[in-house]
């Protein structure tokens, strides 16, 4: 139920790349809407040494945030480690009326990099978060969004004048989220609590060739299978976990992009991508 952006703050990037409309096939199926990329900086640390930059944000309503970003190493291998804080109380509405809207949540994250020389890149990355959010819109409130993550990433740039850049990364996401309707409110009546899953694993794997100057030619295949599990009740601690739904996916794409001048290009591409989804959750029928 939550975007991307919920988990990630922009200022700990050093870029966002906004694609619009399915402009693209190389990021996946189902981008009708547009992709955006956040991405950091993965160029070897040729005089070595360190940096870090953090800030801190203050607003009504008790709101804070703050955000710090380190790395050190030198031109072999180099560590990063982040950490974000988002804190925020009930605000009022126009009528002075208290809101029940607060919320907290953190983050922090790490990366090891191996960068033997200035065309390879070899990077683990990994990160947990948590929070929670009471909400004014619905009856029950938001009370563990329990994230952790990890990924490898390889790439190797200028192969050969035909071979721009070859790369690959495999990925995995677990969320554990927890909604009641009593740990963050006043409630007399009957307790509820809902406790989904969800395990994401995947993969992607590219290769870039330039035939010409103006020619850029992207070829490959990614795979990604997600798996939901849920659970329920006030003791939901000691209840099994039900495995409710699956989906599965595999892609192949190929995009080539042809520069006129360098101010416009052409580009096209071709993905075919293969779906399945599974429903575990048990069923019966009702004769009447």
């Amino acid at each position: 139920m939550d975007p991307p952006t919920a988990y990630v703050y922009p200022e700990s990037f050093d870029s966002v790349t906004v694609l619009k409309g399915p402009q693209t096939v190389l990021y996946g199926a189902g981008n009708s809407a547009g992709v955006v990329l956040f991405e950091r900086d993965s160029q070897r640390m040729v005089d070595g040494g360190w940096s870090a930059n953090g800030s801190v944000t203050l607003g009504s309503w008790g709101r804070n945030d703050q955000v710090i970003d380190a790395k050190a190493g030198n031109p072999d291998f180099y560590a990063r480690i982040g950490a974000t804080r988002s804190d925020s109380n009930n605000y009022e509405d126009g009528d002075g009326n208290e809101v029940h809207s607060f919320y907290t949540r953190w983050s922090t994250t790490g990366a090891l990099g191996w960068t033997p020389d200035d065309n390879t890149l070899l990077e683990l990355n990994f990160g947990r978060s948590d929070g929670e959010a009471a909400y004014a819109d619905r009856a029950m409130d938001g009370v563990r969004f329990e994230r952790e993550h990890a990924g490898l990433r390889f790439e190797k740039r200028n192969i050969s004048s035909l071979v721009r850049k070859v790369e690959a990364h495999a990925y995995y996401s677990y969320i554990d989220h927890v909604m009641d309707n009593f740990s963050l409110r006043s409630n007399r009546g009957m307790r509820m609590l809902n406790n989904p899953d969800r395990k994401t694993t995947g993969a992607r794997a590219a290769v870039a060739l330039a035939p010409s100057e103006r020619w850029l030619v992207t070829l490959g295949a990614d795979v990604r299978d997600d798996q939901h599990r849920t659970r329920n009740g006030v003791n939901y601690r000691i209840q099994p976990w039900q495995k409710d739904i699956g989906f599965e996916r595999q892609g192949v794409f190929g995009e080539a992009s042809y520069a006129i001048d360098d101010a416009r290009r052409i580009v096209g591409g071709l993905r075919v991508d293969d779906h399945e989804a599974r429903d575990y959750r048990p069923t019966s029928l009702t004769r009447g």
